[in-house]
């Protein structure tokens, strides 16, 4: 178990992962972002779970589905067959 007692000293503020991630590969930065947006063998760089582990629910919102363009109504068919079972 990692136990920080310090305040945080935030230098940059980095919206690309890929920039925040070669930072990390590169050891001038340390960050927190999901599993989702790492590689699937990051190289370079040592992943540690968050204890307690933190979660989030991801929702899709729509008007109604009478109204949707055609390429809304693929995108939301795509993610109700994947990611909602």
């Amino acid at each position: 178990m990692y136990t920080c007692y310090r305040t945080a000293n935030i230098s940059y503020d980095i919206k690309d992962n890929q920039t925040v991630l070669s930072m990390v590969a590169g050891k001038s930065a340390i960050t927190i972002m999901p599993d989702l947006a790492l590689p699937e063998k990051p190289e370079r760089i040592k992943s540690l779970p968050l204890n307690p582990e933190l979660s989030r629910e991801i929702g899709l919102v729509m008007k109604s589905s009478k109204h949707l363009s055609p390429i809304a109504k693929e995108f939301s068919k795509v993610v109700q067959d994947h990611i909602i079972g």
